[in-house]
């Protein structure tokens, strides 16, 4: 065998000279097998006493104890295996030793010469021991015989007994029997009778409980139908009601999509009345702005004035583009008699010079 397959030998291992609970293998000290755990017996050793020596099974207290490892406590017991044990006694002279077996053979054979010895010089004594033990054998036997027939009679008187009984207890059983068949038969009558009566009971019941649930459901479907149509009312109404309100709505917008495109229509054509009258008098004072400069410059090579009429020249077309900004104020809303009583002369009316401001409103007149 493998040393991994080999099994491990327990060592020896004290819990005291009185331990309180149940000694398991190899554990110490124990008295007798009880003191062990089950499936254990107690290997005495050692001799500290004549009990312990009557009982031992070796007088050494270092005696090896087998299946364990160790010497453990002088004179100290321990639990083993029974099929350790056995091996011990088979195997007594392997663990005693050849020189303790061959004491024990001296022994034994000294102890049979001295038996025989004592035999031979007892021999009368030894016969009347004999016959006293024959007569002891033979009352032994008688009482014996008396003893097993009053046994045998008390047996048989066990054995009637314990038939009566039997046979009244099977009497007593089929007694019974019979009125626990016939209670059942009652019970079972019984149970019929009352089945009969919780199924017509359930019967009437589902039937008036169907005729209620038909009754509800045709309240339900009326309540249901009725519903619906007041639904389908609402909704026609609603309907009617959006109907009438969209084509009011698109009406309105209709009206008001007419109102904006001639709005648009009509300032359009106020825009383009306005710019069309900014063009011309845009066109009128430019016009009248050439003629200024012409006449100035005629009159001053004609006269042949110097530098002073030419800067005068200058101012009058710094007031000539003065007066076109003023003009660009007025709108095309504003009346020629308004324009006229808002003008006021600017320049040397009684000097035979033309007034810029009364020719352009005239210009104004005459587009």
């Amino acid at each position: 065998m493998s040393h991994r397959h080999r099994r491990r030998a327990v060592r020896l291992v004290s819990k005291g000279w009185s331990p309180k609970h149940k000694l398991g293998l190899c554990q110490g000290d124990c008295d007798h097998t009880h003191h062990c755990l089950k499936g254990l017996v107690c290997f005495t050793r050692g001799a500290a006493h004549a009990g312990a020596k009557r009982q031992a099974y070796s007088d050494n207290p270092y005696q090896r104890i087998p299946g364990c490892v160790g010497r453990g406590l002088s004179s100290m017991d321990y639990c083993v295996k029974p099929k350790q044990l056995r091996q011990f006694k088979m195997n007594i002279k392997k663990y005693m030793g050849r020189k303790w077996y061959r004491i024990q053979m001296l022994n034994a054979r000294k102890w049979k010469l001295k038996l025989a010895k004592r035999a031979r010089r007892n021999k009368h004594h030894h016969a009347r021991r004999l016959a006293a033990h024959r007569r002891r054998l033979y009352l032994n036997r008688r009482r014996a015989a008396i003893r097993r027939a009053r046994m045998i009679r008390a047996h048989r008187m066990r054995v009637y007994r314990a038939m009566r009984a039997k046979r009244a207890r099977r009497i007593a059983a089929t007694r019974r029997a019979r009125q626990r068949r016939a209670a059942a038969l009652k019970r079972a009558h019984r149970r019929r009778i009352m089945y009969r009566k919780r199924m017509h009971a359930i019967r009437v019941r589902r039937a008036h409980i169907a005729r209620t649930r038909r009754t509800a459901a045709a309240r339900r479907r009326a309540m249901y139908l009725a519903r619906r149509r007041a639904i389908a009312a609402r909704r026609r109404m609603r309907l009617a009601r959006l109907r009438a309100a969209r084509r009011a709505r698109n009406a309105r917008a209709m009206r008001f999509r007419r109102l904006a495109a001639l709005r648009r229509r009509r300032l359009h054509a106020r825009r383009q009345a306005y710019l069309r009258m900014r063009r011309q008098r845009h066109l009128a004072m430019m016009r009248l702005r050439a003629m200024r400069i012409r006449k100035a410059r005629a009159a001053a090579a004609a006269r042949g004035k110097s530098a002073r009429m030419l800067r005068k020249a200058k101012l009058l077309m710094k007031a000539t583009a003065r007066d076109v900004k003023v003009s660009h104020k007025i709108t095309f809303t504003h009346t020629a008699a308004k324009a006229q009583k808002a003008a006021k002369c600017t320049g040397t009316c009684g000097d035979g010079k033309i007034h810029i401001i009364q020719k352009s409103i005239l210009n104004l007149k005459a587009m």
